[in-house]
């Protein structure tokens, strides 16, 4: 399906004290729907501000790209062509300053290079560059400033960042990589035109750690922030976020010595000289962690915690917990992650029995407030339901809306919703179903490939693949793309 895209930042608004008041409905508005011919693969959907930009391969052999230009309301402005010389697929996209970059990548993993396509949104411009590179890797991240682009990904298990600069059509690979296998957790363009890239991986003593490297838009780096664990402990993800006073906060979460399971979130208070000081909050320290749970399991957990306190032990529970956002409210950071556990299949083979990764199900979203000093100031979650996918990928999305915090994410065509206001949880849910289905024909959730994205202040998109018809085994598949529209009450 077609690439996830990193969207511009959204403020959170929330409020110390609200009256309850009535959740924002959301309803679908304007649509698009076009069935797809057998071979044709569904659109890379780039949305902004403005409007949204549709791009497919098109043309004798692929050899050029089609761009369908939208305004908010889904109605088509222009039409473009352009030539590309790559086989391959577009493994990046994202709009800056009104300027589209698609990045793609060629059908060949041992070509190194990548061809860039920029595409001037309001004059039709466009311009298309060779971006050359001699280590072969697949681009799972990229930010972009005025005048550099930052291309994050994995070689040989190894992260690497390749910088590249527009204006001189010069790349590079950034300093500060290659020494050691690692997770490439964010790649953040900050508002002075420097670069921050976050990894976590092994230090001198082989315990896994977290290093803030700052870089120049012009790839020089300026800094690098080494933040490591207590004893007994391990940093297994994290994202930063820079203050205007020039203090980073890092927020992730840890476990034990070698292990992928976490046990709860650190948070890291970053002093612009490199002093940095770390707060840990366990899972079972959290008021609110084990609300998606039925209530009679959280009563069985919180007996557990009790007896372990009185015990003079430290109640520990093991999670996978993935961080997508970070966001600034005021004086508060708002985290959003979500916990999930992999399923495994049987495979018989050569006489050998194995057990391969096979999917990922999801438990519950966390959201978590915090004071720019790291101090923990509230906690919640989100049940998500029946969410199984093969790729671990962000699900749930916030909106606020007249002090309240609305939840939305997208599954098997269901947009399903529930509404907290900090570390109170309004009883109020709904499931929009974008398909209108009769509730007693009930589809597989294979059926249906969409996704749920950020888009305007009063909106969000929803896009992806489906059968022509309800039960339809024809294999004739509808691309859509639908516009919902929030109403507060």
């Amino acid at each position: 399906m077609s690439t996830r895209f990193a969207f511009e930042k959204l403020f959170v608004l929330l409020a110390l004290l609200l009256p309850l008041t009535a959740p924002a409905q959301i309803q679908p508005a304007e649509k698009i729907e076009v069935l797809l011919s057998e071979e044709q693969n569904p659109d890379t959907v780039v949305p902004d501000s403005a409007g949204v930009t549709l791009v497919r391969r098109d043309g004798p052999d692929n050899s050029q790209l089609l761009l369908i230009r939208l305004n908010t309301n889904l109605q088509v402005i222009w039409r473009k062509n352009v030539a590309v010389e790559f086989k391959g697929y577009i493994a990046q996209a994202k709009v800056h300053q009104g300027i589209a970059y698609l990045l793609i990548k060629h059908e060949t993993y041992s070509i190194t290079g990548f061809e860039l396509v920029l595409v001037d949104l309001s004059t039709r411009e466009s311009t298309v560059r060779i971006i050359t590179n001699v280590i072969p890797f697949l681009p799972q991240l990229m930010e972009i400033s005025d005048n550099s682009i930052l291309l994050g990904g994995y070689f040989n298990y190894r992260p690497l960042v390749l910088h590249y600069t527009v204006s001189t059509d010069q790349s590079k690979i950034l300093p500060g990589f290659f020494n050691e296998t690692g997770n490439l957790d964010q790649i953040r363009a900050n508002r002075n035109g420097t670069f921050d890239v976050v990894v976590t991986g092994l230090n001198n003593q082989r315990k896994r750690s977290v290093w803030v490297r700052n870089y120049t838009s012009d790839g020089i780096l300026q800094k690098t922030i080494l933040i490591e664990p207590e004893e007994k402990k391990s940093l297994l993800f994290s994202r930063s976020f820079t203050l205007p006073t020039g203090r980073q906060v890092v927020v992730g979460s840890y476990g034990r010595h070698n292990t992928e399971y976490s046990r709860g979130i650190f948070v890291a208070r970053v002093e612009p000289n490199g002093e940095y000081e770390t707060r840990y909050y366990s899972y079972a320290d959290l008021q609110n962690f084990f609300r998606y749970l039925k209530q009679q399991k959280q009563d069985r957990i919180q007996q557990r915690i009790e007896r372990k306190k009185i015990q003079g032990k430290k109640p520990k529970f093991s999670y996978r917990l993935m961080i997508h956002e970070l966001v600034p409210y005021q004086n508060q950071l708002i985290m959003l992650g979500e916990a999930f556990y992999p399923q495994y299949r049987q495979v018989n083979a050569r006489g050998a029995t194995y057990y391969v990764l096979d999917s990922f199900s999801y438990t519950h979203a966390v959201i978590l407030g915090f004071s720019t000093t790291g101090e923990l100031l509230w906690d919640n979650c989100f049940e998500i339901n029946d969410v199984e996918t093969r790729n671990l990928e962000q699900f749930v999305r916030i909106r606020p809306a007249a002090g309240d915090l609305n939840l939305q994410y997208l599954h098997d065509g269901y947009i399903r919703t529930k509404v907290i206001q900090r570390d109170r949880v309004i009883e109020y849910k709904n499931s929009l179903d974008l398909l209108n289905r009769q509730p007693s024909r009930r589809r597989s959730v294979q059926q249906i490939d969409a996704y749920l994205d950020y888009w305007t202040n009063d909106s969000m998109l929803v896009y992806g693949i489906r059968p022509i018809a309800l039960n339809d085994e024809s294999g004739q598949r509808i691309f859509f793309l639908h516009k919902l529209k929030f109403t507060d009450n």
